[in-house]
């Protein structure tokens, strides 16, 4: 049974007690709102660097939510989270990551690099999938039977030549231009706050000293992956037991600043290994079709050989752990166990990487 955030909940139309507002006790769905604005790019609203994510929905908190809400098209005081508000904050939250690396990518000039038929790119064609699908496009896509699965076809040239031409731009889809990615970028921007671009970039990769880096490798795809430094060695297992055993590594889920994950199995510990990047949620595809696993097919007795043969590695490596092993089954977590490992460690970590949040480093 899916046990969700406080935010998930309210997305579906449930009622909290006490509701989500001004002046209410509600200190970790508080820390979860203020969190999630925060990487929207609303973190000089929130006065984010004076207060960071103190759990007091307070006047800051609240002038964030009623800008959220101008900016995506409804009225709002700010003094409560709807449901309504609830859905659109996780509908621009999951398209996020995306969105800042298709501009990353603009402005490293990396366009005509990593976005065209045929493209191993797999992050990059999977931010320009989902951006496609958020701009309404997820029809042309086929993206209930897809999703972002990395592969720049048919079906996704289709959709770009569709957007092209819906915006009197010239293209055949089966190259994204300059002009396209500004286009994208023009469009979907003013749904976010000003420091929008910024909330998940390291900000000084070279910097010795900063926990976290992001991952790529092979046997990835989807979501990006911001792992701690000490992590990679775990990340890089994964891909070699996903290459030995002809699977991809469809991640959903690597560090997060907040316990806020859409979709989320079970409920988020509140000593997460993804809060110290230590841990990633994914989904699993294989075979020549390209066959997606989620969750309900992952908790099945009977597996895909390919699947099983890469959990059962998973399973017989001593430095890592499966989540379907779990007292509470998670199947789609993979970690390293660095919490019971090392409770002190863990903290250390923990307590670095949010005071590098507040200054900015990243999200």
């Amino acid at each position: 049974m899916s046990c969700q955030t406080p935010l998930e909940e309210l997305a579906q139309g449930l009622t909290l007690s006490p509701p989500l507002q001004k002046g209410v006790d509600q200190r970790a769905a508080i820390q979860d709102l203020q969190s999630m604005l925060h990487a929207l790019g609303f973190g000089s609203v929130l006065q984010w660097s004076k207060y960071g994510a103190d759990g007091d929905y307070g006047a800051a908190t609240t002038a964030a939510v009623k800008q959220f809400c101008q900016q995506n098209g409804f009225a709002s005081t700010g003094e409560i989270v709807t449901p309504t508000i609830a859905q659109k904050l996780l509908q621009r939250y999951n398209a996020l990551d995306e969105l800042q690396q298709l501009n990353d990518d603009l402005q490293a000039d990396k366009i005509a690099q990593c976005y065209y038929q045929g493209s191993s790119a797999t992050v990059a064609v999977c931010a320009l999938q989902t951006l496609l699908n958020e701009v309404g496009l997820g029809q042309v896509l086929q993206w209930e039977k897809y999703g972002a699965d990395g592969d720049y076809g048919p079906a996704t040239a289709r959709a770009l030549a569709q957007f092209a031409q819906q915006h009197s731009l010239q293209s055949d889809g089966s190259q994204l231009t300059v002009a396209l990615a500004q286009r994208i970028i023009e469009i979907l921007a003013p749904y976010y706050g000003p420091q929008w671009a910024t909330t998940n970039v390291l900000a000084s990769q070279a910097a010795q000293d900063l926990q976290l880096t992001v991952f790529t490798d092979t046997h990835f795809i989807g979501k990006k992956v911001v792992a701690n430094k000490s992590f990679l060695p775990a990340l890089n297992k994964i891909n070699q037991y996903a290459h030995q055993n002809n699977v991809k590594v469809y991640v959903t889920s690597s560090f997060r600043p907040t316990t806020v994950v859409k979709g989320a199995i079970v409920k988020p510990a509140t000593f997460s290994n993804h809060l110290v990047g230590h841990a990633i949620d994914m989904n699993l595809v294989y075979g020549p079709e390209a066959t997606f696993c989620n969750s309900r097919v992952l908790a099945q007795a009977v597996l895909p050989p390919p699947v099983d043969a890469f959990i059962q590695a998973i399973r017989q490596d001593p430095g890592l752990r499966w989540g379907g092993d779990f007292r509470v089954r998670d199947v789609v977590h993979i970690d390293d166990n660095t919490y019971h490992q090392d409770k002190e460690q863990w903290l250390a970590s923990y307590e670095a990487i949010q005071q590098q949040l507040l200054q900015g480093h990243f999200v």
